[in-house]
């Protein structure tokens, strides 16, 4: 095997993971494949601390680390994101609001170009630190459950990026991710 890469298999953990909206714990598999490409999958449990929100993370991606400096890759990367929300809030019937119990539910999935490095941190390339920013683009889907037909849940915008809403929509959106992992090779 090449000194390149002494390691054809490694773990990752995403410790950036825990600094979303909706944070969580995310580990993956990367697999080199002759020594310049490489297959990574990754899945992340969600948990939400300020709300009853939680759910899952799945990624796959494929790698070129470039020769000439194979610190270096270009990616690309497919994302699938949902979470839930058991939520107590009022809905429209028209000529009068009613409290009532439903889950909300969040989709998003997309597909984007990432740029990155991988540098080791030590000797031996055993442990490395993959710093990689993704640009792209996806559909983000909101549904929700249990809530009477006929009846419309009322619309809440919190903030710009935090829609706390409910309101059953979907739409396109451009994506921008900064991931921070570790990376730690196996014979």
């Amino acid at each position: 095997m090449s000194s390149r890469y002494p390691y054809k298999h490694y773990i990752t953990y995403a410790p950036s993971a825990l600094l979303n909206i909706t944070p969580g714990v995310q580990f993956g598999y990367e697999r080199i494949i002759n020594n310049q490409w490489a297959v990574i999958g990754e899945l992340g449990g969600l948990n939400s601390l300020q709300d009853d929100r939680r759910g899952f993370r799945l990624k796959a991606e494929i790698r070129d680390y470039f020769e000439s400096a194979p610190v270096l890759y270009i990616g690309g990367e497919v994302v699938h994101k949902y979470t839930s929300t058991d939520i107590r809030d009022w809905v429209d019937a028209g000529t009068f609001l009613r409290l009532i119990d439903y889950r909300g539910t969040r989709n998003l999935t997309y597909a984007s170009l990432k740029f990155g490095c991988s540098p080791p941190l030590g000797k031996g390339r055993r442990l490395l630190l993959d710093i990689g920013l993704s640009i792209g683009g996806g559909k983000y889907r909101v549904d929700t459950k249990g809530v009477p037909e006929g009846f419309e849940v009322r619309e809440v915008i919190d903030g710009f990026f935090w829609d706390n809403s409910f309101r059953r929509r979907s739409l396109y959106v451009p994506m921008a991710a900064l991931s921070i992992k570790l990376k730690y090779g196996l014979q």
